[in-house]
């Protein structure tokens, strides 16, 4: 995911954190890098048991996001992770 445009809001750490709690995304860190913040999370896949990585960089102006994730698991799953991320976000 490169660059993916966001909906505005104001974005900090505790209500992106809090987001993800939601959505069975676990903040390994993060951190406030002043234009932008920074996550890195994983997850697993229930069926299949998978494990995703993700590092996240969430872009404050304008709202975007980038993301660098490692899986074992199929491009199919990989992607359903990539929507699942956008969808926690969506809402922040």
């Amino acid at each position: 995911v490169a660059g993916q445009a966001l909906a505005a809001a104001t974005l900090d750490a505790a209500a992106v954190q809090a987001k993800f709690a939601g959505a069975s995304l676990f903040v390994i860190a993060s951190g406030d890098m002043g234009a932008q913040l920074k996550f890195f999370v994983y997850s697993q896949e229930a069926g299949s048991g998978s494990y995703f990585i993700a590092e996240l960089l969430i872009g404050k102006a304008p709202c975007t996001l980038t993301a660098t994730i490692k899986s074992d698991a199929s491009a199919a799953s990989t992607d359903a992770f990539k929507a699942h991320v956008s969808a926690a976000l969506g809402a922040v």
